[in-house]
Formats: structure tokens, C-alpha cells, sequence
């Protein structure tokens, strides 16, 4: 699911599924694939922080990097954040 302008501590957030989700950045992750970070989600119920294990990253131009983030643990109130999200892509004011 594509989603437009939600934020992470590291970028924007650029598509989510239950499973992770794909940022867009101006730095590459602080680890390597593999690796874990904390994170924190700028959702409709306000910031979150998750466990993420990086899956991949690549550069995509100067200074823009993607990366693919895992959740590591999804606690209930990520999982209803992550449906509010899918919700209000879903449903634009």
C-alpha cells in the first residue's frame, strides 16, 4: 500500500504492510542488512516507536537512499496504528 505524507524518524514513509515498510531518506540506515533500529511512526494516533530489523537499502540518487524495513515485534497498538494508516490512505479527507 502506498502511503503519502507519514513520517518515521528516518524518513518518509513511502509504503506499509503488516509485515514493514519502505522509507525514503537522506542517509543511509545507521546498520547493515540485518541489522536492528528502533524507529519512531508519526501515525493518526500520534508517534509510535517500533523494532525494525533493516531488510535492504540502496542508493537512488545523490544523497536519497530506500530501505526496506521489517517490524521486529508488532505490539497491538502498532498493528491498529499500521490499519488507521491503510484507513486514511484509503478514505483522503
Amino acid at each position: 500500500m502506498r502511503v503519502v505524507g507519514y513520517q518515521s524518524s528516518l524518513g518518509e514513509i513511502v509504503d506499509i504492510s503488516a509485515s514493514g515498510f519502505r522509507v525514503r531518506t537522506r542517509q543511509a540506515p545507521m546498520t547493515r542488512p540485518g541489522g536492528m533500529l528502533a524507529l519512531v511512526l508519526d501515525t493518526p494516533r500520534g508517534p509510535i516507536e517500533v523494532d525494525v530489523r533493516v531488510a535492504w537499502w540502496k542508493r537512488v540518487g545523490w544523497f536519497r537512499f530506500e530501505a526496506g524495513m521489517e517490524f521486529e515485534t508488532i505490539r497491538p497498538e502498532v498493528r491498529a496504528a499500521i490499519a488507521e494508516l491503510a484507513k486514511a490512505q484509503d478514505d483522503p479527507a
